[in-house]
């Protein structure tokens, strides 16, 4: 085996381990869909039923700070209460390995960040009008 060959199966056994290991509660995290100031979002399979959700957790930084975890909580409280076909659903909120996570329903697609890249072009007024439109029936 080359060096190269096994320096590849050294990242991609590196990378499965890590995989394995990244578990909230009945869910294997798969893919980070975002990050924030202050959180992170990953998309998450179930790991018994195979549906998909995004969890939020609030970022190593600012995870076990009372202030920030209360008004993590609040934000999930407030977004369970909501429900509007522009707002994603919040469906728990959980506590594992000393962090919070709040569990919400994962909707595929482009982000709107990943559509204005994609577009790399400034939009017309009618294209603004239409995310406007829908951001503010929210």
């Amino acid at each position: 085996m080359s060096e190269t060959n096994s320096s590849e199966t050294n990242s991609n056994l590196a990378a499965e381990n890590q995989t394995a290991e990244r578990r909230i509660g009945s869910y294997v995290l798969e893919q980070k869909l975002g990050e924030g100031g202050m959180a992170e979002v990953w998309k998450a399979r179930h790991q018994v039923l195979g549906t998909y959700v995004a969890i939020k957790f609030l970022s190593a930084g600012y995870a076990g700070t009372p202030d920030v975890e209360q008004r993590f909580l609040n934000e999930g409280k407030k977004q369970a209460r909501l429900f509007h076909p522009n707002i994603v659903s919040a469906y728990d909120f959980i506590y594992a390995d000393g962090r919070s996570y709040l569990i919400m329903k994962f909707i595929e697609g482009e982000s709107l960040d990943e559509l204005l890249f994609r577009l790399q072009a400034p939009l017309q007024l009618p294209q603004v009008l239409w995310f406007e439109t829908r951001m503010s029936g929210a």
